[in-house]
């Protein structure tokens, strides 16, 4: 219940999200992670935006979904907000360099088959595995000088959740892991 109470919190904190959810669950590969999927997991603090994990062959239908949308194009990311909302961020073709690595981060195909629906009332979201939350943030390793909360919230998410380490091992593998990555799992006994 308390993950329902807590999807109830974001749907309340967003005027427009629950009709991006209804849009987006008719015929979109996605999937919430990053904080808002912590908020909602650990009831540990009110995101300050929804991030939103797109696979990349489904980007495209964003626009026809939201045609008042703002999009960013970058080199290493797609960037799409509805409503041109900034606390509503779809993110596709991801990639981020951390020194001289190559990270890839996406909703593949075996992603998409480990997220989960929750369900409240009207509304439902689909909620992408913990890993990929857990993958990414120890990819990030954000802290309070980024007002972000990265190895705070991998411990959150630990003490809440059960990882699928098979999936671990084949994500690590997706997203080109490295002992970056790694040293941050063992750390939290995860590996």
């Amino acid at each position: 219940m308390t993950k329902i109470n807590n999807f109830r919190k974001i749907l309340n904190s967003n005027p427009h999200l629950g009709s991006i959810l209804q849009a987006l669950n008719s015929n979109v590969k996605y999937g919430l992670f990053a904080g808002a999927y912590v908020s909602i997991i650990t009831s540990n603090r009110l995101p300050t935006d929804i991030d939103i994990l797109i696979a990349d062959k489904d980007y495209e239908k964003l626009e026809s979904l939201f045609p008042r949308s703002k999009i960013i194009q970058k080199p290493d990311v797609k960037l799409f907000y509805p409503y041109k909302d900034p606390s509503i961020e779809f993110i596709a073709n991801l990639s981020i360099d951390i020194g001289s690595h190559h990270y890839q981060f996406r909703l593949s195909e075996l992603a998409w088959k480990n997220t989960t629906v929750l369900n409240e009332g009207k509304h439902s979201i689909r909620l992408c595995n913990p890993v990929d939350t857990i993958i990414l943030k120890s990819m990030l390793q954000r802290g309070t000088n980024e007002e972000k909360h990265d190895l705070d919230d991998i411990k959150k998410l630990k003490n809440k959740i059960q990882i699928n380490k098979e999936y671990l091992f084949k994500r690590l593998s997706e997203v080109n892991s490295d002992k970056r990555i790694t040293a941050i799992l063992k750390r939290f006994e995860m590996l």
